[in-house]
């Protein structure tokens, strides 16, 4: 059975071991597209409907570099004898399969989801008023509430 010991053991050896190759992908494939989507974030709110749009397609496209970072520090992890070459190669390859996954577990976490978003939409709540009065107990759909809660819970 593998302990968390173990495993922290297992991948300070692979990254001192393999440093040199695991560097540039980091710092390409990872580091960066996280820190300028991190600075890119505050921007969209007050970019305007045009504005918006080109930063939110910016952080997709940051956020599909970042995925395949991470890919083929996988690749690597998993033969690091071959090198980076090969574990970028490798990455090339998986890489539509692994969107292509995400997508598909998003479709079913969203569907997952859906019972719950149609509750507390027929449940009264005001949710684009969330800074606004709190409406009146007479108002709110007690039972459509109450499923949305348990429904996540069970969830």
């Amino acid at each position: 059975m593998a302990t968390m010991s173990t495993v922290w053991d297992r991948t300070t050896e692979f990254v001192g071991e393999n440093i040199a190759a695991l560097t540039p992908i980091v710092l390409l494939g990872m580091f960066a597209p996280v820190a300028l989507i991190g600075n890119l974030m505050p921007l969209m709110g007050p970019s305007g409907v045009v504005g918006n749009t080109v930063v939110g397609g910016l952080i997709v496209l940051l956020s599909l570099l970042s995925n395949w970072g991470a890919i083929a520090v996988t690749a690597l992890a998993l033969d690091p004898a071959a090198g980076r070459g090969v574990a970028i190669r490798n990455a090339n390859r998986r890489f539509l399969a692994v969107i292509g996954i995400n997508l598909i577990v998003l479709v079913i976490l969203f569907l997952l989801f859906a019972p719950a978003f149609i509750g507390l939409s027929l449940s009264g709540i005001p949710m684009n008023q969330t800074g606004a009065a709190q409406p009146s107990l007479d108002q709110i759909n007690g039972p459509a509430v109450l499923f949305s809660s348990l429904y996540t819970l069970v969830l």
